[in-house]
């Protein structure tokens, strides 16, 4: 900065003071705030970006969900126990009867 932008004087080049020393202008804060308007710009306009695709993103998903074919409720079913007599138990039963027969019968014969 050659001139202060508060009161116009000349700065020299060892005039490293924050502040001028004639107005009190801070010299800092002055480049500072110049950069955060224009972050503040730009962050507005990548905002507005952002928000347009997400608009058109939760439009093409309400698109897709709405041709989805919607998923019924099932109601769980408790299995019915098996009762004591079944054919499955005397099958096994009378396979396990059949081997120790033949187990005593091998027996016997030794």
């Amino acid at each position: 900065m050659d001139k202060c932008p508060g009161c116009g004087r000349a700065l020299k080049l060892f005039d490293v003071k924050p502040k001028c020393k004639e107005c009190g202008y801070d010299l800092m804060l002055h480049s500072m705030q110049a950069d955060l308007d224009k972050d503040a710009e730009k962050a507005e306009k990548e905002f507005e970006k952002f928000d347009r695709l997400m608009a058109k993103l939760s439009a093409f998903f309400e698109k897709i969900k709405k041709k989805l074919p919607k998923k019924k409720k099932k109601k769980e079913q408790k299995a019915a126990p098996l009762p004591k007599n079944s054919k499955n138990v005397k099958k096994k039963s009378s396979k396990n009867k059949a081997k120790k027969q033949t187990k005593s019968a091998k027996k016997k014969h030794r």
